[in-house]
């Protein structure tokens, strides 16, 4: 069993840490908390039925023994757990706890490929600190069974559900945009900030090389944006609302952003081909747009190539 015990980043950075969760509880049939979730669960379809967010969805009907209820509230409010603590919760559950350290860069976790945790899977407790672990094989094998698990839930999937099919009648080929702001002004020195003209330039030679059904530009930020801005390229702004915007971008075409987990998603999820902006100059090809089909990125290589008849 499988416990991710990581809240302090935004939305996007926990669902990909879930998703590897997921994944890899599915693989070896145990079963996760995923507390990292904790303040989104509403959120979502699965989630927001169970309060102890446990996968598979079939134990969100079970009663949680008062025992790992205990355990789970500890954890919650712990940040080092302490070792006697462990040692008597673990004589009480009947299960060896483990702790992995994934804080750092050079700490990272690649759970498929630890031999003990995988042939011990069910047989223990494993409790994962920090952002840096990892089930990509597993995410890219069991994509289907994390997205069912992190649906949107009622009503933000029918909100999305209106607002795509809307776009859908006008007969046009949707190309998602995330402008991500905030904090990517500071975050490694401003290198994934850019200005609108930037992301107006790229949209610019997409149009210049899409020889497919009209394009049509969704745009969606982290801040408030004014749609006279992008007036020079056919566009309509999302919905405003970070549910919303990620997955109205996962029922794309196309997508355009730079480096960030929240376009990940929405290109993992809705298997959406996704370029990244990495500077001001757009220099981009068609077939360099790629599916984030295991949550790894595609800053340099990796995914799948995009290919659709009559489009490239």
């Amino acid at each position: 069993m499988i416990i991710p015990e990581f809240r302090q980043w935004q939305l996007c950075n926990r669902l990909q840490r879930v998703a590897h969760s997921v994944a890899f509880a599915h693989e070896f049939n145990t079963w996760s908390v995923n507390m990292c979730l904790q303040g989104y669960e509403h959120l979502f379809d699965a989630p927001s039925q169970d309060p102890w967010l446990r996968f598979p969805t079939s134990l969100s009907g079970t009663e949680f023994p008062a025992a790992w209820q205990e355990f789970i509230r500890y954890i919650e409010t712990t940040k080092v757990p302490d070792g006697e603590q462990l040692k008597r919760f673990s004589r009480d559950l009947g299960k060896p706890i483990g702790v992995a350290d994934a804080r750092r860069f050079s700490q990272r976790v690649h759970l498929e490929q630890q031999e003990q945790i995988c042939r011990h899977a069910d047989d223990l407790i494993l409790l994962i600190y920090g952002h840096f672990f990892y089930a990509l094989d597993l995410v890219k094998k069991h994509a289907d069974v994390v997205r069912k698990y992190l649906a949107p839930a009622e009503p933000y999937a029918n909100r999305i559900r209106d607002f795509v099919t809307d776009l859908r009648s006008r007969d046009h080929t949707l190309v998602g945009v995330h402008i991500r702001r905030g904090d990517y002004r500071e975050f490694e020195s401003g290198r994934w900030f850019f200005s609108n003209d930037v992301y107006l330039a790229h949209m610019k030679r997409f149009l210049r090389l899409f020889s497919g059904p009209s394009p049509l530009f969704l745009i969606c930020s982290d801040e408030s944006l004014r749609s006279e801005d992008f007036s020079a390229v056919p566009h309509v702004m999302g919905p405003g609302e970070a549910i919303l915007d990620l997955y109205a971008l996962a029922a794309c075409d196309w997508m355009l952003s730079t480096k960030t987990t929240f376009a990940a998603w929405a290109s993992f999820y809705g298997s959406v081909p996704r370029y990244v902006i990495r500077d001001s100059t757009p220099r981009f090809r068609l077939d360099e747009f790629w599916v984030c089909e295991d949550l790894r990125g595609n800053i340099a290589a990796g995914g799948v190539p995009y290919e659709r008849s009559g489009q490239l």
